[in-house]
């Protein structure tokens, strides 16, 4: 189990181009020699259904996994290589929807500072709600949830989130929009040491009630532990 794990961490290193130096290019090159057999000798099988290239494609593919292990040991060693950072962020958000206003609730969300260098990650934020409101026939609460990625500089602490929204309206006559957004430091503060950190961004929302109505959100709180 643990050596999947290293491999499939190992092939998001290669595709991505992270974390291997200099140290470690030997291994590198060693299995993208192997794959390389390995296809030829998968080729081959396909077409003979030989049992030589069978014990042929067994034997390259636990060679591949062998030298993919010994490739994240040696990332992690010589290279600076960093495990994924799982972290959480606590603070609030301020949504300001045009034409229709602005509400301010607390907002949690888990961050995944990812793999090798720490400077990509990943976000899931937990549900938003706003306070209830009247609409024609009633009242209504709108629930924004999403998750999306984003980059941070580890030197200057500056950050950018791109998030995908998805406001949910709880009245049975409403219809539910979506927004894409970008939120950044650079209107805001960095990411600074103790882990506080503020994006501020807007975006167009589409469909539904709220479509084509400017959204404008600033997120300001801690991020635990960062990286």
């Amino acid at each position: 189990m643990m050596l999947l794990l290293f491999t499939s961490m190992v092939t998001f290193a290669q595709e991505n181009g992270y974390g291997i130096c200099s140290a470690c290019k030997s291994l590198d090159n060693k299995i993208k020699s192997l794959e390389s057999e390995h296809q030829w000798a998968a080729k081959n099988l396909q077409e003979t259904k030989s049992q030589y290239y069978a014990e042929k494609v067994k034997d390259l593919l636990q060679a591949i996994q062998q030298k993919k292990g010994e490739l994240w040991s040696c990332m992690l060693s010589k290279c600076g290589g960093k495990l994924d950072l799982n972290a959480s962020f606590s603070g609030k958000a301020t949504v300001t929807i045009s034409g229709i206003g602005s509400f301010n609730r607390n907002v949690n969300a888990s961050v995944l500072f990812l793999r090798w260098d720490h400077k990509h990650l990943q976000i899931s934020l937990s549900p938003v709600k706003s306070p209830p409101f009247n609409v024609p026939g009633g009242t209504n609460i709108t629930t924004v949830t999403g998750a999306g990625g984003g980059t941070v500089n580890l030197n200057t602490g500056a950050m950018t989130v791109n998030l995908s929204l998805h406001f949910n309206e709880s009245n049975p006559f409403g219809k539910d929009s979506d927004l894409l957004i970008t939120l950044s430091t650079s209107s805001g503060s960095p990411l600074n040491g103790a882990g506080k950190v503020t994006l501020k961004g807007s975006g167009i929302l589409k469909h539904g009630d709220l479509n084509n109505r400017t959204c404008a959100m600033t997120i300001t709180g801690t991020v635990s532990p960062h990286p």
